[in-house]
């Protein structure tokens, strides 16, 4: 009998050098803001060094103001 297991896991989002930096933003902000309580919500945010500013402006983690915690 097929079984779904939940609540289990870490759910990483990775952003690749290559990646459109749009999408992936929409991509992010989605898979941790909408429905964060099921088991398929990003717990880990990975960025590609390259891209790393582009992406995560620099003092937005301290950021009150921010969306994201």
């Amino acid at each position: 009998m097929p079984v779904i297991e939940t609540g289990v896991g870490n759910v990483h989002v990775y952003v690749d050098a290559e990646a459109d930096l749009d999408v992936a933003e929409r991509i992010v902000v989605n898979a941790k803001t909408s429905r964060p309580s099921v088991c398929n919500a990003a717990e880990t945010l990975l960025v590609h060094r390259a891209v790393l500013t582009s992406v995560i402006p620099p003092g937005f983690l301290l950021d009150r103001e921010s969306p994201l915690e």
